[in-house]
């Protein structure tokens, strides 16, 4: 972490400025991208403000963190959530977007549609660096429902101008091929996860069908597809490989099942899927979240779990 902290360091100090850019997501005729970028004149006089507000920000949040692999289902106390560009859903529309030599006008946009905004730090020609800081938006409604005011000459007026926040808040910044994540939940959001995992299961239901270890295995995937939560937590499984975890060791399910007192129906060397079943204890149970304390041999339902011979 330290590396990164010294490199947004760095880079307040040796940035020559910077570009802004509302994001929506209008999808236009003609158009192969769901993504518009609309590029945000901003004033030399308030640059500084950005820079500090932005950067000052950022490092404080990431001071004594550690460095995490993205987990969709958890985040670690403590920690910073990062993962490559490559595996960000929607970045290459988005990167593209703003990369556009002929951004959307702003007199074009419906402040209303905006979906989030970025910051593009620039350096001078000879620093190859690219920095970019990202934070999902909601238009508020206090401007849309109340008057907007300021003084002038001694009076207040009406302003009728759009008004726009930026705040210290950013949910993720990238930099050098790498997305670090600030605020899960808004990051997620921003860049469309939950289509994204919906697509990680669909893809999947064929090949876990045939390890044939859940009776109305489709069923049970459709069921998760229709809720975020568990969609996340079906998608963590598929990348653990936990399905064949549970082929292997399908013999052990009915203690397991016991012991932990699991709502979940086991016939013919099978996890029973219909309308009567809890969900959630299946998915508990194939996660391996049914763990026993080293240390005092108490059963517990586990958060999140992980190999201790491959930490």
């Amino acid at each position: 972490m330290e590396s990164i902290i010294s490199e947004l360091r760095s880079s307040k100090l040796t940035m020559t400025g910077i570009r802004m850019y509302y994001i929506t997501r209008t999808k236009r005729r003609n158009s192969d991208n769901e993504y518009l970028a609309f590029s945000v004149p901003i004033s030399t006089t308030i640059i500084g403000d950005i820079n500090n507000l932005i950067f000052d920000s950022t490092i404080s949040r990431i001071l004594e963190k550690s460095l995490t692999e993205f987990n969709p289902t958890g985040t670690e106390t403590g920690t910073i959530e990062h993962l490559p560009l490559e595996f960000v859903n929607n970045y290459e529309s988005i990167y593209k977007s703003i990369s556009s030599t002929l951004p959307e006008s702003i007199a074009d946009l419906d402040f209303k549609e905006i979906w989030g905004y970025c910051i593009k730090i620039l350096y001078d020609e000879h620093n190859p660096n690219e920095l970019l800081f990202f934070k999902k938006f909601a238009y508020p409604k206090i401007f849309s429902k109340s008057l907007i005011l300021s003084l002038v000459g001694g009076s207040y007026n009406k302003i009728d101008d759009e008004i726009i926040t930026i705040d210290n808040d950013v949910h993720a910044f990238s930099f050098d091929k790498t997305m670090y994540v600030l605020n899960k939940s808004q990051f997620e959001i921003f860049f469309n996860f939950s289509s994204s995992y919906r697509t990680i299961v669909e893809n999947s239901i064929e090949m876990l069908k045939e390890l044939d270890v859940i009776e109305n295995f489709e069923d049970f995937a459709l069921h998760c597809i229709n809720s975020d939560t568990l969609t996340r937590r079906l998608v963590k499984i598929i990348n653990e490989q936990r399905f064949k975890t549970v082929q292997r060791c399908i013999l052990h399910v009915p203690t397991v099942i016991e012991d932990f007192a699991l709502n979940v129906k086991f016939e013919n060397n099978k996890i029973v899927y219909d309308e009567s079943s809890n969900i959630s204890d299946i998915i508990t149970l194939i996660k391996g979240a049914c763990v026993i304390g080293a240390l005092d041999q108490e059963r517990y339902i586990a958060a999140d779990t992980k190999n201790a011979n491959n930490p």
